[in-house]
C-alpha cells in the first residue's frame, strides 16, 4: 500500500510538471486506443501502410493522430493467442 501511495505522489508530481500539449491547429483530436499493440504483434499481427509493414504508433501519427490511449496493467500477462477461449 505504501508503494502505491508513493507511486501516485510521483505520478501526480510529474503530471503537473509537464506542460499541456498544444491544441491541434484543426481543433480536432484524432485518437485511438493502442493498448493491445504489443500483444497483437506478439501474436503475429503486422500493421501496414500501402502494403509495407510500419510501426503502428508512427502510422497513427502519419494519418493525423494526435492523441493516444495506452492502458497499463499491474499484472499484464501476454499470451501468444489473439483470442482467448471462453
Amino acid at each position: 500500500m505504501r508503494r502505491i501511495a508513493l507511486g501516485l505522489v510521483l505520478l501526480a508530481s510529474t503530471a503537473t510538471a509537464q506542460p499541456l500539449a498544444p491544441k491541434p491547429a484543426s481543433g480536432l483530436y484524432l485518437g485511438a486506443d493502442l493498448s493491445y499493440v504489443n500483444e497483437m504483434e506478439n501474436c503475429g499481427a503486422v500493421y501496414r501502410a500501402n502494403g509495407k509493414p510500419v510501426d503502428p504508433f508512427a502510422l497513427m501519427k502519419a494519418k493525423g493522430g494526435n492523441i493516444v490511449r495506452v492502458r497499463i496493467w499491474k499484472d499484464a500477462k501476454w499470451t501468444n493467442t489473439a483470442i482467448s477461449p471462453m
